[in-house]
């Protein structure tokens, strides 16, 4: 099942539906779009779950791909339908998303932001986490472990195979490396210095990441005159978790 939510102010009548290029999201045909549904207490957010293997077109549905290495994915927009049933269709380049091979472990969200703003990559996530261990190293394996913040976590990666996911599968299928990510959203300096003894120094890694920046430590917000202390110390901090 997956989950597409995305988030749309409204006006009295005014309802978001989904239309898309499979049988379950309407082939495209505004008549049958799957409305979505919203609620007082998470208004503007807006849902819909939608089974789209059961749709009556093969396993997936009618999926032509121009090229046969392409992985099979769906294309979609939201609507707006006004009051007087009027349609407001999103500008720009169609959304779309992969579609994973069955059975999914858990349902996945697909959080697709603000109505009208369309991603270049989708983005979504397990509703509920799926513990997967990390293959265990080879006979001459090292054991590397990652801790950093939201980017080595994920996000806005689809299932949250960022960049240390994919580091983690080139270095088990080159070398026979293990990695293992430790990386917790809004992670800085402080409480990656607190974490550390707790969740790496048992993994008795033979490499550690640390894949932070300074985004996390306000720096952004800060006045010129306080950056350079903010860069201090989280150069310190980082000395400091070695």
């Amino acid at each position: 099942m997956y989950r597409f939510q995305i988030r749309a102010t409204t006006q009295p009548g005014e309802t978001i539906a989904l239309v898309g290029s499979v049988p379950r999201l309407g082939l495209w045909d505004v008549v049958r779009c799957v409305p979505l549904r919203t609620h007082r207490d998470q208004y503007p957010l807006w849902w819909a779950d939608i089974e789209l293997r059961e749709d009556g077109f093969g396993a997936w549905g009618d999926l032509s791909q121009p090229e046969p290495t392409l992985e099979p994915k769906i294309e979609y927009q939201y609507l707006r339908i006004r009051a007087d049933a009027s349609v407001e269709w999103e500008a720009g380049t169609n959304r779309w998303v992969p579609l994973e091979a069955e059975p999914l472990p858990r349902a996945i969200l697909v959080e697709d932001g603000w109505f009208g703003t369309i991603p270049t990559y989708p983005y979504g996530y397990f509703l509920d986490p799926v513990n997967q261990p990390p293959p265990s190293p080879g006979q001459d394996g090292l054991k590397v472990v990652v801790l950093g913040s939201s980017v080595a976590v994920g996000c806005s990666a689809w299932l949250l195979r960022g960049w240390a996911w994919h580091l983690g599968k080139v270095l088990h299928q080159r070398y026979g490396h293990q990695l293992i990510n430790r990386s917790e959203i809004g992670a800085n300096i402080s409480t990656t210095i607190s974490r550390f003894s707790r969740v790496v120094v048992p993994e008795q890694p033979d490499i550690v990441i640390i894949a932070l920046s300074l985004g996390n430590e306000g720096f952004a917000a800060s006045a010129p005159q306080q950056r350079p202390g903010i860069q201090r110390r989280f150069e310190n901090g980082l000395t400091t978790t070695d």
